[in-house]
Order: structure tokens, then sequence, then C-alpha cells
């Protein structure tokens, strides 16, 4: 995807991620199958693109 800004929390996949995110709990998922799901949505990622690290903070910043 891409960034609008240097900072972790101004990528277009983490805020993609925090999106997801809160849609999924909002909808009264628990926490492991918004996990689960966002992982399943994100899994063509390849592990060492820059946007796999989107993905974890994310979910992180989710759990958190």
């Amino acid at each position: 995807m891409g960034n609008w800004g240097y900072k972790l929390t101004q990528g277009d996949t983490y805020l993609d991620v925090i999106d997801s995110f809160k849609t999924y709990y909002n909808l009264g998922d628990s926490t492991d199958e918004i996990v689960k799901q966002i992982n399943k949505e994100y899994a063509s990622i390849d592990k060492e693109d820059s946007d796999q690290q989107d993905v974890i903070f994310g979910i992180t910043y989710g759990l958190w």
C-alpha cells in the first residue's frame, strides 16, 4: 500500500488494520476471532514486506 507520513501510525496498512479491528470489535467479535480474521485478510503479504510489520503493529494496538 503506502504511507502518507513517516510515523508508524501514518501507514495505510496500519490504519486499515486498526479500522478492521474496531469494526470487528464493535460487531461483538472476541479478540481471538479478530486476530484470526485480520491475519487471514493479510495472509498474502510477504513476511519480509514492511506492510507485514504494519499488520502486526495494528493488531497490537487494537489489543492494547
